[in-house]
């Protein structure tokens, strides 16, 4: 008979892991159009606490996660998945952007109104 010891995992690894589903979660939601109270209700649980858990503040647990996935029409192991979030945080660490692909609007006053930038009536793009 062999002997198998468990994997040692520390709390950093099941904190990171936790973050990345409520992360997911709280993006899925947004994507989805859908309010916390609707999970909560899918989830059997009241709306503060599932808010608890997407802070941080409660632990998923695994009959959570599963329902939470199947409510937000994925899988569980997508809520697990840290590549988005990772994708998009080094989106953020990229600190140079070339200044014609930064995003441009149409200032527009309304009649009557001025520009407080500039006291005229004239369109600008900012």
């Amino acid at each position: 008979m062999t002997l198998v010891l468990p994997m040692q995992i520390d709390n950093d690894q099941v904190n990171h892991v936790e973050s990345v589903v409520s992360w997911n979660v709280k993006t899925l939601l947004a994507a989805q159009g859908k309010a916390q109270s609707a999970l909560a209700g899918a989830l059997g649980i009241q709306r503060a606490t599932i808010s608890n858990k997407i802070k941080g503040r409660i632990a998923w647990s695994l009959a959570d996660l599963v329902r939470a996935a199947a409510f937000l029409e994925t899988s569980p192991e997508y809520l697990m998945d840290d590549s988005l979030m990772k994708q998009l945080q080094n989106l953020g660490n990229n600190k140079t952007v070339a200044a014609d692909t930064r995003p441009r609007y149409l200032v527009m006053p309304s009649d009557g109104e001025v520009c407080p930038g500039c006291d005229s009536n004239a369109r600008h793009l900012l």
